[in-house]
């Protein structure tokens, strides 16, 4: 195994799997361009996980397919931190793969051995996977955070991870707009809930001046600022989905969804041709 590291260049680390009285050490690989954990048909045998209840969940894969698999409870234990978490049964896969629904926990990256931190250089290969299925969810997220938790909820059933800014970590070296701009440029696209005034003001000010493709869901009769009212006027890659009230913002989420792939994949065309060497 250390062979195959050195030579894949990519964190490997050993993983203990339990559930009940039964465990199973596994070397695993950390990635952090995933959004899921993965097990394989191995470890599901040995906790023999058959004896226990699954859900069938949808997870996109890398390549944007959507499959069907089996979701099973799990603990997990990785040198001194114990998660319980449900990962996806990856048959066709060898090894076990930890993905960032665990390694954004916490701060489990910063404290995990300097072996597995030396290679983690992979971090840059990884981002284009981790940029397939991830959405920045920006918006006042204090007394409004219900309407964050909406969308991200909407957005997992469509098949995508929504993160929100203040779940993630600080770096502590990073200012808040720092944050903002590295979180934006790892995500899909952005949809921003304008309804209340806050800090996502600015955010959706520094999502125009990067030219991010953003989403803005705001309910009728509501809006943070007519400062930005206009931006949807002249910026292409910026467009306002109206809902009635909290029960229709699943509605705005998939129009807003669908409208964000269409840019994309016009920038995706247009780039492509750009760039020749693509």
């Amino acid at each position: 195994m250390t062979e195959k590291i050195m030579n894949e260049n990519r964190p490997f680390i050993d993983v203990v799997f339990f559930r009940d009285d039964l465990s199973i050490t596994h070397s695993s690989l950390l990635d952090t361009g995933a959004n899921i954990t993965c097990i394989t048909q191995e470890i599901a045998e040995t906790l023999k996980l058959h004896t226990f209840p699954y859900e069938v969940v949808n997870v996109r894969t890398f390549d944007g397919m959507i499959t069907t698999q089996r979701r099973y409870r799990v603990n997990i234990q990785i040198e001194a931190h114990v998660f319980r978490n449900h990962p996806v049964l990856m048959v066709a896969s060898s090894s076990p793969l930890i993905g960032w629904d665990i390694l954004s926990k916490g701060a489990i990256l910063s404290s995990i051995s300097n072996r597995v931190f030396s290679e983690v250089i992979h971090l840059l290969g990884s981002i284009g996977n981790f940029k397939k299925a991830t959405v920045l969810v920006l918006g006042q997220d204090t007394t409004e955070i219900h309407r964050l938790r909406a969308i991200q909820k909407r957005l997992k059933a469509l098949g995508y991870t929504g993160i929100v800014v203040k779940d993630v970590a600080d770096i502590e070296i990073q200012s808040i707009e720092e944050k903002v701009n590295m979180l934006a440029s790892l995500c899909r696209f952005i949809l921003c809930e304008n309804s209340v005034a806050s800090g996502h003001i600015d955010e959706l000010k520094i999502c125009a001046s990067n030219r991010f493709v953003t989403a803005v869901l705001q309910q009728e009769g509501m809006g943070a600022t007519w400062m930005q009212a206009d931006y949807s006027l002249d910026y292409g890659f910026m467009k306002t989905f109206k809902y009635s009230d909290l029960e229709g913002i699943n509605s705005a989420v998939d129009a807003s969804v669908e409208w964000a792939e269409t840019k994309q994949e016009e920038r995706r065309s247009f780039l492509n041709n750009l760039y020749h060497w693509r």
